[in-house]
């Protein structure tokens, strides 16, 4: 009996050379401190090696200030971010329009239950469970 090659403990598994080092760096906008609708947020990152894209989280607090009940439509989380440009010096080298509704499909797609419940407080989202009884 043999075991298939992704379970061969005998194969080491890829790292970093010794000699490597992880840096964590906090960058905060550089255009303000607080944002109306339809503000540009800017993020200028320091050149200091490659950014693994997975490791990179923005943190926010989001204020409602109307008096009438309001909602966010998609995932929350997301919500407020309509669109996405990145740009490598002075070269768009991304554009997404629509970003929150394409991060909205694509957890939606991506993730089953289980993965949402396990986001659940960042992305806000509910399960209702219906028992059927006979």
């Amino acid at each position: 009996m043999s075991l298939p090659s992704s379970v061969d403990y005998s194969v080491s598994l890829p790292s970093l050379p010794p000699n490597a080092r992880s840096t964590e760096v906090v960058l905060r906008p550089t255009n303000g401190a607080t944002f109306a609708p339809n503000s540009t947020l800017q993020f200028d990152f320091t050149n200091s090696g490659f950014i693994d894209p997975a490791s990179v989280h923005i943190r926010y607090t989001y204020t409602v200030t109307a008096a009438a009940p309001c909602s966010l439509i998609g995932a929350p989380y997301i919500a407020p971010f309509s669109r996405s440009n990145l740009f490598l010096g002075s070269n768009q080298a991304e554009s997404i329009t629509q970003y929150n509704q394409v991060v909205t499909a694509l957890t939606n797609l991506k993730l089953n239950t289980s993965e949402n419940m396990a986001c659940k407080r960042c992305t806000d989202i509910t399960v209702t469970v219906l028992v059927l009884r006979q």
